[in-house]
């Protein structure tokens, strides 16, 4: 598995997220504090910025939200959005440009399937995603 391409090694990495929420949901929390303190202190990130920004928005924001920490949610959603320079509506996201609805909504199709997969794939079939 050291050949992966990068959406490959992306659907592992949350396959096991996955994994792990199932058994401990701690691993959640953490995984989303340690996200909020990435985008809160975002001079010192090695990444690209906008990258982590829309990867905050395609997991952790929802993860928050799916472990009943909405307040969480809405400031990773405010922060991302703001390094995303999009306009954010505190009820309802609010994305300035087709071409980011378009992307965003192909990262939530990406990532629904990446948890159908995640659900569905035996736990021995890791070795064979190379």
């Amino acid at each position: 598995s050291a050949h992966l391409t990068k959406e490959a090694a992306r659907v592992l990495t949350e396959k096991k997220l996955c994994d792990a929420l199932l058994n401990d949901e701690r691993v959640g929390i953490l995984r989303i504090a340690a996200k909020l303190d990435t985008l809160r202190h975002p001079h010192f990130l090695q990444r690209d910025r906008k990258a982590v920004a829309m990867e905050a928005l395609r997991v952790e924001a929802r993860l928050a939200r799916a472990l009943r920490m909405p307040e969480l949610a809405l400031e990773i959603e405010q922060i991302s959005y703001e390094i995303l320079e999009l306009t954010y509506c505190a009820s309802v996201p609010y994305i300035a440009s087709a071409e980011a609805q378009s992307r965003l909504e192909q990262e939530q199709r990406d990532l629904y399937q990446s948890i159908v997969r995640a659900i569905f794939t035996d736990k021995g079939d890791d070795d064979d995603d190379a």
